[in-house]
């Protein structure tokens, strides 16, 4: 419902007056400005809320007890009741006695002071060092000083760097060393080798050994040095030499000239093709001594393997034409030499007997067993 109130004669005066008077939206009215008004007074002067008065008389609750005395702050000159949490620590700016293994050694002004004396000590034998890893090996305390004499930072300083200084600062380098371990070399003299030849039966190489020591400083000073540990080895390998022994009249040039090497095992060994021969292994009337068999052959016969095993070699070498190399089991090695043309590539698995190539008229073939060379007659089956 909506009122209007003239307000520029009496009779709209009288108006206003009967509606206050007899209309019930005075009662509501009156209501909720009461309502507000509460409302406001409460918020005002009943809480605290930082800018508010708070009442002079609280409000008692069950828990309130009128007769307790009120809490009373500790004067400042009444020390707190010691506890078994923690330690009692020297105000910062307290005057600070340093005591070494408990023996009084220096006062300072303050506690920060004489932490910082600590720091420049410890960092002063570190660099003396170059050492990271530094500390005061000795038990100090920090207390508080009554009437003690009192000197500078760096005073103290020089007392507690000094010769008779009674800190034992320890400094601990850490670094690694690396040695080589020598090799050694082996010689064995085999007769099925001919006297005057060397065979590197296996190449050897030196080792390394890398440890990790600690080097200990006291007060700067060098005291001790250990290692302690083993970080990595890698041992050395021995080089074993064979030394030929064998006479030349057991290495002339002949059908079973030389000497058997070592047993083939299960290998069984054949002619790789057809022809005379015309030069057999070992020393010839020339002087000059030849590690394989040379045959003679029809040009372009075919060149087989000896035995089973890998291709290891395929090239031309000079005088010895186009050379395939086969490697087999426990050290065994055949050579074909003086080939026109090369039907295997490297990597390719033969078995024995399997076509390798032609041969350009003269087949040169040589048995080698670690890296020495025999007479193929005496290994063939």
């Amino acid at each position: 419902m909506r009122y209007n109130f003239p307000m520029d004669n009496a009779k709209g005066i009288g108006k206003i007056k009967r509606f206050f008077i007899n209309e019930p939206a005075f009662a509501v009215l009156t209501a909720f400005f009461a309502a507000v008004f509460v409302f406001t007074a409460v918020i005002c002067f009943g809480f605290d809320t930082g800018g508010g008065s708070v009442p002079s008389e609280p409000i008692p609750t069950e828990e309130a007890t009128p007769s307790a005395a009120p809490e009373t702050t500790p004067a400042a000159s009444e020390a707190p009741a010691p506890t078994d949490a923690a330690e009692p620590t020297v105000p910062v700016y307290q005057t600070t006695t340093i005591s070494i293994d408990g023996t009084a050694v220096c006062t300072l002004s303050s506690r920060e002071a004489a932490e910082q004396l600590l720091e420049d000590i410890t960092a002063h034998f570190a660099s003396i060092a170059n050492a990271f890893d530094t500390e005061i090996a000795n038990e100090v305390l920090l207390s508080a000083a009554t009437a003690e004499e009192i000197i500078s930072s760096d005073e103290a300083f020089e007392l507690l760097t000094g010769e008779d200084t009674p800190l034992r600062v320890e400094s601990r380098l850490a670094f690694t060393v690396t040695q080589t371990l020598p090799h050694e070399k082996e010689t064995v003299e085999d007769r099925s080798i001919l006297e005057g030849l060397r065979i590197i039966d296996k190449y050897g190489y030196d080792g390394s050994r890398t440890s990790a020591y600690e080097r200990l400083y006291v007060n700067g000073e060098f005291v001790s040095e250990e290692c302690v540990g083993v970080i990595n080895e890698q041992l050395p390998v021995k080089t074993v030499i064979r030394i030929g022994k064998g006479s030349k009249r057991d290495f002339a040039a002949g059908k079973y000239s030389g000497k058997k090497g070592k047993s083939d095992g299960e290998l069984e060994f054949s002619k790789p093709t057809e022809g005379s021969v015309e030069k057999w292994f070992g020393i010839g009337t020339d002087g000059e001594f030849n590690h394989g068999i040379d045959y003679k052959t029809e040009p372009n016969a075919g060149v087989y393997a000896a035995e089973g095993g890998t291709v290891v070699c395929v090239m031309e070498r000079g005088a010895y034409g186009i050379v395939v190399e086969i490697e087999h089991e426990n050290g065994f090695m055949t050579r074909y030499a003086g080939l026109s043309d090369a039907d295997v590539t490297i990597g390719r698995t033969l078995e024995k007997g399997e076509f390798i190539g032609e041969s350009g008229g003269l087949l040169h073939f040589e048995l080698w067993i670690d890296f020495a060379a025999y007479n193929p007659v005496l290994y063939f089956a």
